[in-house]
């Protein structure tokens, strides 16, 4: 891989990552899972959203 070929996954990734914690609840989960793992039901009982958006938030982060 040259040197542009990996800048440009660089920028691919970052882009990724960026996408994905670009929702203030993705980010309110991240902060609840990082004080330890929990049921996607306990997720969106504290996140105060419905399991079915807590399960399509988690699949944006995954």
């Amino acid at each position: 891989m040259n040197a542009r070929e990996l800048k440009n996954h660089l920028y691919e990734q970052v882009a990724r990552i960026g996408r994905a914690v670009s929702s203030p609840k993705r980010l309110e989960l991240l902060e609840i899972l990082a004080q330890g793992e929990k049921p996607v039901e306990a997720l969106a009982r504290e996140a105060a959203i419905d399991i079915k958006l807590a399960s399509a938030h988690l699949r944006v982060l995954k």
